[in-house]
């Protein structure tokens, strides 16, 4: 299964944190990220390269954590910067420059997300910004909730991937709404390219991790 990691204690960690306006609470999400982060495991046996370069159109691999499942997804279309991805139960998830962006098919899903500064941050390894996200509430209402960002270069790391050893730099990016938080982790490619990932789609899906060599 791929990358199997959790941010162990990021929440107790936070809940002892004062106000967000401090540095506290971003410097305990910091040490917990960076505590908490391993190495990614190898994709399932499978998924071959092969099963992407047969493919007419680009494949991402995706595992849910929670659930322990593994699909294929294919690439379905584009609007602007974005590109979405559907299995054949009809999920999708839309991916900008790599950050999840949006899903629909899973239940709770991400309705959208803003991320001005993000797409710099991840080509820097660095910075501080603002993020969006938006969810479908239990009335069908959009709720919207704004967080604080950091980005963090972790490492410079191979990884194996579908049978082809790719260098990439591991970037780190802890996200915070008071008490409340989450990290997504990324590899970043010699071009630029996101090729593996984790990252938060949901409270009750929790993160999905990517794969898209």
């Amino acid at each position: 299964m791929a990358l199997r990691w959790t941010i162990l204690g990021l929440a107790l960690a936070l809940g002892a944190c004062g106000p967000l306006n401090s540095d506290a609470p971003m410097a305990v999400a910091r040490d917990s990220f960076l505590q908490a982060r391993q190495a990614a495991a190898a994709p399932p046996p499978d998924i071959t390269r092969a099963t992407f370069e047969a493919s007419p159109v680009p494949l991402i691999l995706v595992a849910p954590v929670q659930s322990e499942e593994v699909f294929l997804m294919e690439w379905v279309g584009r609007n602007g910067a974005t590109e979405t991805y559907r299995d054949a139960a009809g999920r999708s998830l839309s991916l900008r420059d790599g950050v999840l962006v949006a899903s629909r098919g899973f239940g709770d899903d991400l309705m959208g997300a803003d991320t001005p500064g993000l797409r710099g941050a991840l080509a820097r390894g660095t910075g501080q910004f603002g993020r969006a996200q938006s969810w479908l509430g239990p009335l069908d209402e959009i709720r919207t909730e704004r967080f604080s960002c950091e980005m963090l270069t972790l490492e410079s790391t191979t990884i194996a991937l579908f049978g082809q050893q790719i260098a990439t730099r591991q970037l780190g990016e802890v996200c915070l709404r008071g008490e409340a938080g989450f990290a997504n982790n990324y590899w970043v490619a010699t071009g630029g390219d996101v090729v593996q990932s984790r990252q938060w789609l949901s409270p009750a899906i929790g993160y999905v991790d990517i794969q898209a060599p």
